[in-house]
């Protein structure tokens, strides 16, 4: 990441669940003031006694503003920004806002496999906190275990399912309309000029790689182990009218 932080050339958030390409994003923009997950277990820690009402509003804003100081970054992509996003679109009035959005069906897999990959090395904290940023509290013993999680899994379904619908909605609901681009998940490799131009950046300057720039290691089709008649129906309670707004010709592949 440059370290000149005499100016800012712009300044933007991803503001995308995780899963959904925020290190893609981060990475595409290598060559500006770009970081993943800036001050991952700090901000975390405050979304969460922020939201179970431990600290105030006033002192997660004064938090927020430290920790834009201190980062002075010109491509802020994160998987937790979403907690904050109407504290960022009001301080920063001439910030841009990227929003990266997947399908729940390859995001439910993605983070399922995720947890999977990392419970052995998940550390105590992120445990805790889990639930803040993947929609569940992750338990190490389920996770780390595949026939243990094929018994959990419609219950960690139908928390992420709802965790999908209801951060994804509550994003497009605060998004200023005039300073934010919707990016599908699987459009990130063919909308490289959009994301230039809506950044005000000429394309050349952004890091390209070959096809999706954080395309995870052979994984599980977790849903194929679940009753599909179910999982169409869940799917259509907690996530069918974004669905169908984001994704209408999207359907499940078990």
């Amino acid at each position: 990441m440059p370290s000149n932080t005499s100016h800012r050339r712009f300044q933007a958030y991803n503001v995308g669940l995780a899963k959904t390409g925020t290190n893609s994003i981060a990475t595409l923009f290598g060559r500006y003031r770009s970081a993943h997950e800036f001050m991952f277990r700090e901000t975390v820690a405050q979304i969460a006694s922020w939201q179970e009402g431990l600290v105030s509003q006033e002192s997660f804003k004064a938090y927020i503003l430290e920790r834009d100081r201190r980062g002075f970054l010109e491509m802020d992509s994160a998987s937790f920004n979403h907690h904050y996003l109407q504290i960022l679109s009001s301080t920063f009035p001439e910030a841009k806002f990227i929003f990266t959005i997947r399908d729940c069906y390859s995001w439910l897999n993605s983070i399922l496999n995720m947890s999977l990959r990392y419970a052995t090395n998940i550390p105590d904290w992120m445990l805790r906190y889990s639930k803040f940023f993947i929609g569940y509290e992750i338990e190490r013993a389920t996770v780390g275990n595949i026939p243990a999680t094929q018994q959990k899994l419609p219950e960690m379904v139908e928390s992420l399912l709802l965790y999908w619908s209801t951060y994804n909605q509550r994003v497009l609901d605060f998004l200023p309309v005039e300073r934010c681009l919707i990016v599908k998940t699987n459009q990130i490799s063919d909308t490289l000029e959009t994301i230039a131009d809506f950044i005000g950046i000429p394309p050349e300057s952004l890091v390209v790689s070959d096809g999706h720039m954080n395309r995870a290691p052979e994984s599980l089709q977790w849903l194929q182990f679940l009753d599909q008649v179910w999982l169409e129906e869940r799917s259509n309670f907690h996530c069918g009218t974004l669905m169908k707004q984001m994704f209408p010709n999207w359907s499940p592949t078990p």
